[in-house]
């Protein structure tokens, strides 16, 4: 991929100009493609229990030898890719994708992104400001394991143009209808040191050619790093008793914000500039069929600290699946390990006010959330903290807000756990996601959806 290529909004059309038809009302569910190869009738469970109307789904692909060639991942003989792509018997992928359409339902492709890609494709791993990898065996304190992981440049020419012939084969050879990739962002937000992150020379040539200032930003968030461990914790105590956000905060760290917030600028226009060029290329695929190319997108009071600015994406994507399932661990966890790198860098600091400089910083200072104790937010234990969460329901209230008004024009299908979570909150979610006119929802798991436990 040459760092040249179009940018977002010459690329891409919006959501209110696209020829992909949007139903009324999607009732969505990530399901396991052999399963419904094996025993069809599920769809038929699921359509009458939840009304479902489209599965998100995924199996093992034939792609050409000249797709495969582009494979950057270097183990002798490899038969897989980065993206979760696996060669082998597609048989029950056909099969799976024929009892869908028989039944008037849609799928879509589940595929990944950059966040785990490069765990076998070190020549496509990203590097911080300094030209190093991120050392993954120690993360920052109460993130989740998944987090060791390294992380591909969105910028890497190698596995775009994987990416992009790979994307393409598997939307013309098979009836997908659409896609909901996952993982195409950095690091998840509470691994904060990966903000640190690109600064390979892929990633420099592609912002001297959109005009971002390489040198500056380098400086501004280097500068940030250094400068959080010379803030008084007086100054800190003192934040934590008045309303004190994001923007005041930036200020009293660094002369150079702009600078910092071009950083985050930038990191999210080589994603969505990314899947705007792998867009295309799947459109000139399918030709005139219809393909709702998408993916799902992060909190979106966290996204721009993992790549996604949604107002970006709305342009690069025909349709996003905003991800707000994940409760403890793309939330929890990053309110937990940003108070704790307060606690680590300011030794008299109180928790107490570690946490509550950290909920006004991202603004989940007014949801009821734990005041005396990092531990208190039970971040390693996403299924009990979320399952007796009194502040859920009015969190994600909150977020699907966001991601409707940040999302624009774009259809958007929100995640919504189907289990775990109390029944009268995912019920009271569906009714605030129709209220807000999103174009469906979509569940993980759905054990409290339905009379018998089955699903994703």
């Amino acid at each position: 991929m040459a760092d040249q290529r179009p940018l977002v909004a010459d690329l891409t059309r919006s959501a209110s100009t696209s020829s992909v038809t949007v139903a009324p009302w999607q009732v969505v569910l990530y399901a396991d493609g052999a399963r419904i190869a094996e025993r069809p009738q599920y769809l038929d469970e699921m359509h009458q229990q939840i009304g479902l109307s489209t599965v998100i789904m995924a199996g093992p692909v034939r792609l050409s030898p000249q797709t495969w060639a582009l494979n950057p991942i270097v183990s002798a003989g490899a038969t897989h890719g980065p993206g979760g792509f696996v060669e082998g018997d597609d048989r029950a992928v056909r099969t799976a994708l024929d009892e869908v359409h028989r039944r008037g339902m849609k799928a879509w492709l589940i595929g990944g992104g950059y966040h785990g890609a490069a765990a076998e494709a070190p020549d496509c791993m990203t590097v911080d400001l300094t030209g190093r990898p991120l050392d993954v065996e120690c993360p920052p304190q109460w993130t989740f394991e998944a987090s060791k992981t390294h992380c591909a440049c969105p910028s890497n020419p190698r596995l775009h143009d994987f990416y992009r012939a790979a994307y393409a084969e598997v939307a013309r050879n098979y009836e997908y209808d659409g896609s909901a990739l996952t993982h195409v962002r950095y690091w998840q937000a509470g691994v904060y040191t990966g903000l640190l992150h690109c600064g390979c020379q892929h990633c420099q040539k592609r912002a001297a050619a959109l005009g971002f200032d390489f040198p500056a930003m380098r400086s501004s968030v280097l500068e940030v790093a250094q400068a959080l461990r010379q803030v008084p914790t007086r100054y800190l105590r003192d934040a934590a008793a008045i309303p004190f956000d994001a923007a005041d905060f930036l200020h009293l760290i660094t002369p150079h914000a702009e600078d910092f917030v071009a950083w985050l600028t930038f990191r999210c226009r080589t994603i969505a500039d990314s899947m705007a060029d792998v867009r295309q290329a799947v459109h000139q695929a399918v030709g005139d069929r219809e393909f709702a190319w998408g993916m799902d997108t992060y909190f979106p009071t966290f996204a721009r600290l993992v790549g996604h600015d949604y107002r970006l994406l709305s342009g690069a994507l025909d349709q996003m699946v905003p991800l707000l399932s994940h409760v403890a661990i793309h939330g929890y966890q990053s309110l937990a390990a940003y108070a704790q790198a307060l606690v680590d860098t300011h030794p008299d600091l109180p928790e107490t006010d570690a946490l509550r400089v950290t909920y006004r910083l991202f603004g989940w200072d007014g949801f009821g959330l734990p005041q005396t104790a990092i531990a208190a937010l039970e971040c390693l234990e996403p299924d009990m903290s979320e399952s007796r969460s009194p502040e859920l329901l009015s969190m994600m209230k909150s977020e699907l807000a966001k991601a409707r008004i940040l999302g624009g024009d774009t259809p958007m299908y929100p995640v919504l756990k189907g289990r775990i979570w109390p029944q009268s909150v995912i019920q009271e979610l569906t009714a605030e996601a129709r209220r807000l006119g999103f174009a469906g929802v979509t569940y993980q798991g759905t054990d409290l959806l339905e009379s018998r436990a089955v699903g994703g």
